[in-house]
């Protein structure tokens, strides 16, 4: 006769069959008496002794005659909303919500005119074409206005950024000199006025460039505070060349084509 390992098991039962044939007769404890020659769980009769057994789902892994039976239990201990969590044995796991960049381009096409609109829509061409707006470097600051949707799961604790992509339209090119643009931003949400306070402008740069006519540029990333910002609202945002800042050194207009916007969303998960 071999012998199993005294183990406790929940359901305490006088006998009875576990799955695959395993059968638990009510004899002297832990004795493995055996009606035929095959391993545990082929009709083998298991002695019941003073213990007991719970039915509930695992693997009897590897069990032979006269051996230990290992159990080998995963469970799926449940999920919350915004995380899952997963228990295997005592461990515990927690995947936190996740958050991505975004970004979304609003071409200059789109805008309606400030209090001094810059000069109107056109083509630029040279092979390729784009359209842009002409932004003057040496008379009063130019501006126009953007919408944009903010989306339902945009995370308005982070700031958005944005920055001004534009082209050099004139022949008299930049030479080590500089673009500052002014990026301001409201939410309005349902009810709320299309005459709400803006918040305070955000200066987006670019420096000591020497470029040809034709040329495609970028100013820096910056963080614009957009007042009352929520996710699904939809925002306002003014853009204006800041032509007399210390930092705008170049006289001549450039080619606005569009304002660029980077925000964090939280997908919700599921």
């Amino acid at each position: 006769m071999g012998r199993v390992k005294r183990h406790t098991h929940a359901d305490d039962m006088n006998g009875g069959t576990l799955a695959g044939g395993q059968t638990f007769a009510e004899t002297e404890p832990g004795v493995v008496s055996t009606s035929s020659s095959g391993a545990v769980g082929t009709a083998e009769t298991v002695a019941r002794g003073d213990h007991s057994h719970d039915l509930g789902a695992h693997d009897h892994s590897d069990a032979t005659k006269g051996g230990t039976i290992s159990l080998d239990h995963t469970t799926v201990a449940g999920k919350t909303a915004g995380h899952v969590l997963m228990a295997t044995g005592a461990a515990t796991k927690s995947f936190k919500q996740l958050a991505m960049v975004d970004y979304a381009a609003l071409p200059i096409a789109l805008a309606v005119d400030g209090a001094a609109a810059p000069a109107s829509l056109a083509a630029l061409s040279a092979t390729n074409s784009v359209a842009v707006r002409k932004f003057a470097g040496d008379t009063a600051d130019e501006d126009v206005f953007f919408l944009w949707q903010a989306p339902p799961d945009l995370d308005p604790a982070v700031p958005v950024s944005a920055r001004v992509v534009f082209f050099i339209t004139e022949a008299t090119a930049p030479d080590a000199e500089g673009v500052v643009f002014n990026v301001a931003g409201g939410s309005l949400g349902n009810g709320d006025a299309l005459s709400a306070s803006l918040g305070s402008a955000a200066a987006s740069a670019l420096a000591g460039r020497s470029d040809a006519q034709g040329d495609r540029l970028a100013t820096a990333w910056a963080d614009v505070t957009i007042a009352n910002l929520a996710a699904g609202e939809t925002v306002i945002l003014s853009l204006s060349r800041d032509q007399d800042a210390e930092g705008d050194t170049y006289a001549q207009d450039v080619g606005v084509a569009a304002l660029e916007l980077r925000f964090t969303r939280k997908p919700a998960c599921s």
